[in-house]
């Protein structure tokens, strides 16, 4: 069995019944492939907004980095983000990932150090693209911000290490030049479990495209806007409805 092999499996079963969340589509096919390197991500954008941008950039952070993560901490291996195909759903999502080849990052450095910089490398001019289509947004920090909530997605189904999986490549980001803020952490009980939640560092301002009476219902669950024990309550929440999907 390969590395990749061995990859997939794990990324498959990262949560279990959901091998979409973090799995590798292992022979794409079909319209809306697009490759990761080179992507043009400004035909992406319905408009010029704000909103626009940080949906987007919260989309390709999940997409390529939360499986980079998802990948270090179950394997220890890292994935070249330059190697990933994205599948574009008609409604503008995406919601598949392949690798274009069947390798994963090697050598005798760092892997997370390897991703980082790989990331940056291959990413970073897709937010340039991004961000030269509509206004400006700090698109490294929600892209941060999916790496950490990834991690703390892991660590609901008891991967442990993978909040300092996150931390530690956030940090590498930084050090290859992403433009990215820390974040705040929380200790949240839920369960009969602690959990360490990171609030975003960025508003995705979903909540302003929504009728003012519906507003309260649309804020992320871990918003910089919400008060701590709203937050709280919310992730809460979300713990049980994931121990009820199990």
């Amino acid at each position: 069995m390969t590395a990749v092999d061995r990859l997939r499996i794990a990324l498959d079963g990262a949560i279990p019944g959901r091998p979409a969340a973090f799995g590798l589509t292992r022979e794409p096919d079909g319209p809306g492939w697009h490759p990761l390197s080179g992507l043009d991500a400004s035909t992406w954008c319905a408009d010029d907004s704000a909103v626009t941008a940080l949906g987007l950039a919260e989309v390709l952070g999940t997409a390529v980095l939360g499986r980079v993560v998802a990948a270090l901490v179950l394997t220890g291996c890292a994935i070249d983000p330059a190697d990933l195909l994205l599948h574009r759903h008609e409604l503008g999502f995406v919601d598949a990932v392949a690798l274009r080849r069947p390798v994963v990052l090697s050598g005798p450095g760092d892997p997370i150090d390897a991703a980082a910089a790989a990331a940056v490398a291959v990413l970073g001019p897709v937010l340039d693209g991004i961000a030269a289509a509509t206004r400006p947004a700090p698109l490294w920090d929600v892209v941060a911000d999916s790496v950490r909530g990834a991690a703390t997605t892991l660590t609901l189904y008891r991967h442990d290490g993978a909040h300092d999986v996150a931390d530690a490549l956030v940090a590498a980001l930084v050090a290859h030049g992403a433009p990215v803020r820390p974040a705040q952490r929380e200790v949240v009980r839920a369960a009969g479990r602690s959990f360490e939640v990171a609030v975003r560092v960025t508003c995705c301002l979903l909540w302003t495209t929504v009728p003012a009476a519906e507003r309260a219902a649309a804020y992320c669950t871990t918003c910089p806007h919400l008060d701590a024990d709203t937050r709280a309550a919310r992730f809460t929440a979300y713990v049980q409805e994931q121990a009820g999907r199990g």
